[in-house]
């Protein structure tokens, strides 16, 4: 039967979702992906279909997709993120290299519309399972540049912290001051860009998986200075993501995040949650691991950031 590409539509969620489901059989990442997840993904004003996404059509069975994403900043270099996901009976050295080359070509386009001249980088992590995406991105000259840590707390389990500071748990009116603060606080880290106003709006407070009352806050004034928020991600029952921990300089050393966590958990738990899990960077600069050990959380596996420079270097 004769393979063709196409451009991804937002149609294509569930096809995608299961795409991810069948990835998972075969090598397990701990995630799962939800149709509404994919389609917040298809949505995402980082990646404007139709060019920053292709499927890989077998008749009409989607075998393959593949995603590029654009960056707010380039600082000096714009790092692209890349995804893709192919089903374990249509994997070979052939298919891989054409995703490899779609990589470039699209990400080329859509940074040349938005930094042109800077230089350009791509950015694709693979779970320390997926073997066969692996082998593809080092035989395509990309080298693993970071390694984030996923971990988990049994929110049945949880250690005794005594709270040092007064969290306030989230509203809207706090919405642009949470922004502002969590481009601050995670200005330093690895490979980040700021949110816009609409970016964060999509991929947080407008998420359909936002969890507002699972969030909290530490106010200075009305300033921001420390900030937990939790998402409900995948299908998976009974588990919380707690997607952003972040603390500006003037607050730390303070037990802030690990106040800001507790809280989230305990809610979290009373809400009915068995399990809250996170990722984190290994070489995070504030010792962040350190933090989530400490509330409970342990690593249960590993995500590698492989890059490859494109242009400008």
């Amino acid at each position: 039967m004769t393979v063709t590409w196409r451009a991804l539509r937002r149609d294509d969620a569930e096809a995608v979702a299961e795409l991810f489901a069948a990835g998972e059989t075969v090598e397990p990442t701990g995630e799962e992906h939800s149709v509404a997840d994919i389609g917040e993904s298809l949505e995402s004003p980082n990646s404007p279909l139709p060019d920053a996404g292709v499927a890989v059509v077998e008749g009409d069975r989607l075998i393959a997709y593949a995603m590029t994403a654009r960056r707010t900043e380039a600082d000096p270099v714009h790092r692209m993120r890349v995804e893709s996901m192919v089903h374990p009976d249509h994997r070979s050295d052939a298919l891989g290299a054409e995703l490899l080359r779609w990589y470039e070509e699209a990400s080329a386009k859509l940074h040349a519309k938005v930094f042109p001249g800077a230089p350009l980088e791509l950015h694709a992590a693979a779970h320390e399972n997926q073997r066969w995406y692996a082998s593809v991105l080092c035989r395509g000259g990309y080298e693993v540049v970071r390694t984030i840590a996923d971990m988990a707390a049994d929110l049945s389990a949880l250690p005794p912290i005594e709270s040092t500071v007064e969290p306030v748990p989230y509203e809207a009116r706090y919405e642009e001051a949470t922004r502002l603060a969590l481009n601050e606080a995670f200005r330093e880290h690895f490979a980040s860009t700021a949110l816009t106003p609409e970016l964060f709006r999509h991929w947080v407070t407008g998420s359909a998986g936002f969890q507002p009352d699972l969030s909290f806050l530490l106010l200075d004034s009305d300033r921001v200075i420390a900030l937990v928020l939790c998402l409900e991600r995948g299908a998976a029952d009974g588990e919380v993501v707690v997607e952003y921990v972040g603390t500006l300089p003037e607050a730390r050393g303070r037990g802030a995040a690990r106040s800001l966590v507790a809280a989230a958990l305990r809610a979290a738990r009373a809400r009915g949650y068995r399990r809250a899990v996170l990722g984190v960077d290994s070489e995070n600069p504030t010792g962040a691991q350190r933090v989530y050990e400490r509330c409970g959380f342990v690593v249960t596996g590993h995500w590698h950031v492989h890059a490859r420079p494109v242009s400008g270097r």
